[in-house]
């Protein structure tokens, strides 16, 4: 959200469903409210936005209630709105983050087209990345399989592994992607996949 404030959008809503979420977006001075995405009918004014951005959520849900989530993203979208949205990939990267983070599923291109097989919204863009740090990810993956299936990890105590390194660390992976990003228009494997969805 400061992002875009920086680059002068102006009508911003957000909501998360965390207290400690929303108190951290408060604090920063942003328009953001506690709300439930598996029950938000009515929070929002139908054909209100023109995009919305939906970051890393839906692989905690089945696919029941993906799909009412997106019923409801395209009421409130207006006529030719869009919806961003980025996932998690492939089984084969699942991992101690899953576990922590209550992640039931992860997906392929052809889940999202099963999902919105029945809907008006369109799949306009879709890349998998980050191929180029797919062989590192993996491997930690990989491990990480192997220690849960030798029980050398106990499910009460994972923690997610995903965290912020040091800027430098950060900048450096941060390059990596974007020449990954010049170099190919989509993206043909990775461990997240990132949708462009078009009412």
């Amino acid at each position: 959200m400061i992002f875009l404030i920086k680059h002068g959008y102006k009508n911003i809503q957000g909501f998360d469903y965390s207290e400690d979420a929303v108190s951290f977006c408060k604090e920063r001075n942003l328009n953001v409210s506690q709300t439930d995405i598996t029950n938000f009918e009515g929070v929002f004014e139908e054909g209100n936005f023109d995009v919305i951005v939906n970051d890393d959520v839906v692989y905690q849900f089945d696919n029941a209630t993906i799909i009412n989530i997106f019923i409801t993203f395209q009421s409130i979208l207006k006529s030719d709105g869009i919806i961003i949205t980025n996932n998690n990939a492939f089984n084969i990267f699942f991992g101690t983050h899953d576990i922590a983070v209550g992640g039931k599923q992860r997906f392929r291109l052809s889940d999202f087209e099963k999902i919105f097989s029945n809907s008006q919204l369109k799949i306009v863009y879709y890349s998998y990345w980050s191929l180029i740090l797919s062989p590192l990810i993996l491997l930690v993956r990989l491990i990480q399989q192997v220690q849960l299936k030798l029980n050398f990890k106990y499910l009460k105590n994972i923690k997610s592994d995903v965290s912020v390194p040091s800027n430098f660390v950060n900048n450096f992976f941060y390059k990596v992607v974007k020449f990954e990003e010049s170099l190919f228009r989509k993206g043909i494997f990775g461990s997240s996949l990132f949708m462009v969805l078009k009412k």
